[in-house]
């Protein structure tokens, strides 16, 4: 996927990892640091939106994690965006906000519920860097806005 990419595409897509491995490292200042290097995300904003989130929340600042959890969660298609959901719900938790935790919750099994017939092993799907490719296809049974527009 990364050979497809345009130079600038490849440095974003590079960035990025390195900010998930510093999190995965527990290194959330680095993650940040690397974040703040890419200059344009292009297709690539979901991801950061949830780095940066996830980076302020493992700095324990949740009030700043909010926002960036909130657009990531939003912009991440489902079934993916369950676990932006989640931690934006988490958040709400720490921040006392329970009911505001309780929608994020309910977004997240939404979206887990959306995406039973996504296949994370499709060859289609290359993973949070491109988050478009995501985007479950079909139908979605007994949804009245799709039963309106059929009539």
């Amino acid at each position: 996927m990364i050979a497809t990419m345009t130079r600038e595409q490849q440095k974003v897509a590079k960035r990025i990892l390195a900010a998930d491995g510093y999190l995965d490292l527990n290194m959330p200042d680095h993650a940040l640091r690397e974040l703040d290097r890419i200059q344009d995300a292009e297709n690539f904003e979901a991801s950061v939106y949830y780095l940066r989130g996830s980076a302020l929340k493992a700095m324990d600042d949740y009030s700043a994690a909010i926002p960036w959890l909130e657009e990531a969660a939003r912009m991440i298609p489902a079934p993916l965006s369950r676990f932006a959901w989640r931690s934006l719900g988490e958040c709400y938790t720490t921040q006392g906000e329970e009911a505001m935790a309780e929608l994020a919750e309910l977004a997240a099994e939404t979206a887990e519920i959306m995406g039973e017939d996504f296949d994370l092993a499709d060859e289609d799907v290359h993973g949070l860097v491109n988050p478009p490719n995501l985007r479950p296809q079909g139908r979605l049974e007994n949804h009245p806005q799709q039963d309106d527009q059929e009539k």
